[in-house]
């Protein structure tokens, strides 16, 4: 990336802890590379979107709370959530897969600990679900409408939007 032009990244879903430890690699100038700002793996659900390879499975809040821990632990920059279901498994891509309770409890933690927090959604419900239990930016999106817009607003988020996450396949 830092020789095509890239000079920051953030990183939202890893393997383990690789990301921030590059990260941390580059900042100690051991590796030359662009700034990185990592979330390592993100927080899913069973069945979820990416769990079992990007993301680690919450069966429920306390361990999703534990995986803010952990995250907390490995020196990260922000929190990632995966809130519906993605492109690249099976099922409906834009599925509620995580309990809204579930993403307030992470985000009230996340919060408390300093981190901002992304979310994987790629429905409306989804972007709803997120920004009313404290999510702080959407990774894809959905068409959006007003009462999203005004959410947006309200809570000072914003949308890293993904025109066609399918396309490349």
């Amino acid at each position: 990336e830092l020789m095509s032009g890239v000079t920051t990244i953030r990183t939202v879903g890893g393997i383990a802890n690789y990301d921030s430890k590059l990260r941390d690699e580059i900042l100690k100038r051991k590796v030359i590379g662009p700034r990185i700002v990592a979330s390592n793996e993100g927080i899913s659900v069973p069945h979820g979107h990416m769990a079992g390879s990007v993301a680690i499975a919450a069966h429920n809040n306390e361990e999703a709370l534990a995986l803010v821990d952990k995250a907390k632990s490995q020196n990260v920059d922000l929190i990632k959530l995966m809130i519906t279901g993605g492109v690249l498994e099976k099922g409906v891509p834009g599925e509620l897969k995580m309990p809204p309770e579930m993403v307030k409890a992470v985000c009230d933690r996340a919060h408390q600990l300093g981190y901002k927090v992304a979310a994987h959604v790629e429905s409306s419900e989804g972007v709803k679900v997120a920004l009313e239990n404290g999510v702080d930016s959407i990774e894809h999106g959905a068409k959006l409408d007003q009462e999203m817009i005004n959410l947006f607003k309200e809570k000072k988020a914003f949308l890293c939007t993904t025109f066609s996450p399918a396309l490349p396949f």
